[in-house]
């Protein structure tokens, strides 16, 4: 039997962490945010210190070898020049935060969109194009030569963008739109088609740096283009589809650089799912202030994650470790308790402790 999470203390946490306590706690990262004058012409001058200290802070974690780039949305439906709209997204319309993360969610830095993304204020760094510019921003956090690896999806990748990221030992692979590759002639999919499922076309070339870069057609559902810096076709192995003709799974073969971009490259969506468990309940006319919480929430699944690290690290068993609703009730008694003196009193009852306990107990006996 599967512990239920949404239980009413869940909910109460929620309250906590929106209380005036929490909001006292960010004072000193708001005060400043009332003037413009230290970020002059910056739509997120209000919560901009905030926004620089948990980058800051994210970026003291260690990175792990596997990392990927994909765009979150902070929910909003108020007025605001910043809000974005794409239809594929869970939540549509909100804010879009460009967001570096590792295969298991770990975040490592984050980028706003505010309606144009500048070129690094790096002179080593290249001018491309917007989507390529926000990978950019993030690879810069990224120590060079340490045998990273990046994926991104179809809007970000170009060839001039793996190009110069691999002239700085960070190899990157990712889905590709068709018309990015026109100097490259593909088999047609009527072709590839006639061949069967799980057919492929691969190319290598050489670009502008001298590094080799590896394009591929497979024929799944549909044709998919990749690139890789680093991975090819080979080793096939074979992954299981519904045939809609014979109405049975088939297998399929499928190469190396699709199972290794499929396996890495869900960290952002990981994390988006992680948060949306128990998002802080919260309604605000003031549209930075729904940006305050949702970076809460970001910290507190980042912290969880840290934790569920060194625990791993430390070899404790998985059934001892905290899960992400205890982290968080635990996380919001301490903040109720933050500023309290410990003089001597009356001991009173942790009603939240008392009643978890009470439901953990009902559900191991079942």
């Amino acid at each position: 039997m599967v512990l239920q999470l949404t239980v009413p203390e869940v909910q109460r946490t929620r309250r906590i962490l929106c209380t005036k306590k929490t909001t006292k706690l960010l004072e000193p990262y708001i005060s400043e945010c009332h003037t413009t004058v230290q970020y002059p012409n910056d739509k997120l001058s209000k919560v901009r210190p905030l926004l620089e200290h948990l980058r800051s802070k994210f970026k003291e974690i260690p990175m792990t070898e596997y990392l990927c780039v994909d765009e979150q949305m902070v929910p909003f439906k108020g007025n605001s020049s910043m809000k974005q709209y794409i239809p594929k997204k869970p939540h549509k319309r909100g804010y879009k935060i460009f967001v570096l993360a590792d295969d298991m969610g770990m975040v490592y830095d984050f980028m706003p969109y505010v309606g144009k993304i500048e070129p690094v204020n790096n002179p080593i760094v290249p001018d491309l194009k917007p989507s390529a510019n926000s990978v950019l921003h993030l690879a810069e956090s990224i120590p060079p030569f340490k045998n990273h690896k990046l994926y991104f999806d179809n809007w970000f990748t170009s060839l001039p963008l793996i190009d110069h990221l691999a002239s700085r030992g960070i190899w990157c692979s990712g889905t590709l739109q068709q018309n990015r590759l026109q100097s490259l002639t593909f088999k047609s999919d009527k072709q590839l088609q006639a061949y069967g499922r799980g057919s492929h076309d691969e190319w290598e070339t050489v670009y502008e740096d001298g590094n080799k870069i590896t394009a591929l057609k497979w024929f799944d559902n549909k044709a998919v283009h990749l690139v890789s810096t680093f991975a090819t076709s080979f080793p096939f192995d074979k992954c299981t589809r519904f045939d809609r003709k014979i109405k049975e799974r088939v297998e399929v073969a499928r190469p190396f650089i699709v199972k290794d971009y499929n396996t890495h490259m869900g960290g952002v969506d990981l994390h988006d799912q992680l948060m949306a468990y128990y998002r802080m309940a919260f309604r605000s006319r003031k549209y930075y202030q729904r940006l305050i919480f949702h970076m809460i929430d970001m910290t507190v699944v980042n912290s969880w994650l840290l934790y569920r690290r060194e625990a791993n690290h430390l070899e404790v068993p998985k059934r001892k470790q905290m899960s992400l609703c205890e982290f968080k009730l635990k996380l919001a008694d301490s903040l109720l308790l933050s500023g309290k003196s410990r003089g001597k009193k009356r001991p009173s009852s942790n009603v939240t402790n008392a009643a978890y306990i009470t439901k953990k107990k009902n559900w191991e006996s079942n």
